[in-house]
């Protein structure tokens, strides 16, 4: 709307686009030394951490996850609910561009699916001592013996991989055991 944001802090320029809902604020951004107007309407901005689907013809489960936080605790609670519920032949788990979230959430979600006090992460320092480790909560709540597809791409990080690794190493273990 006419303020120069040079100079300003992220916190600054975000109390600038913010007001009361159904207004709009106006934008000029210069690319390649031209400028380019936008204008932006005001609303709530709902946090969407997941995206899930159910594919009814073959009755596999996907859920696409964007951070690691509490909306997708919840959200992966939900699905593997849903695939407890019916004949559930697989589940898809979308990492990819995944920049990660938090600890808490990653042993959260990895609970879901392996054992109580199962290990998800293990910190060493640079000698390769064991700092810390991390381990699953409480019981998991998927009950059912579906195969579990997790995909990932170079932009998946950080939570997002400890899942992915804990999972992977999970399932290794698990079919060592069956045999």
């Amino acid at each position: 709307d006419g303020k120069k944001l040079k100079g300003l802090s992220t916190d600054e320029v975000v109390n600038l686009l913010k007001g009361k809902i159904g207004t709009s604020v106006q934008l000029v951004a210069v690319r390649a030394k031209k400028p380019m107007k936008i204008k932006i309407m005001r609303d709530i901005i709902k946090e969407q951490s997941a995206s899930c689907y159910h594919f009814i013809a073959s009755n596999v489960f996907y859920l696409s996850l964007r951070m690691f936080n509490e909306v997708a605790i919840k959200q992966m609670r939900e699905l593997i609910c849903k695939a407890n519920k019916g004949e559930c032949r697989g589940l898809v788990i979308d990492l990819r561009k995944n920049p990660g979230g938090t600890l808490d959430s990653v042993l959260e979600i990895a609970s879901m699916f392996i054992p109580n006090g199962s290990v998800v992460v293990t910190t060493k320092d640079r000698n390769g001592k064991k700092m810390t480790t991390y381990t699953t909560k409480h019981d998991p709540i998927l009950h059912c013996d579906v195969p579990i597809f997790i995909l990932v791409d170079n932009f998946t990080a950080s939570a997002a991989e400890i899942l992915a690794g804990c999972l992977r190493y999970h399932a290794g273990q698990a079919s060592v055991k069956k045999n």
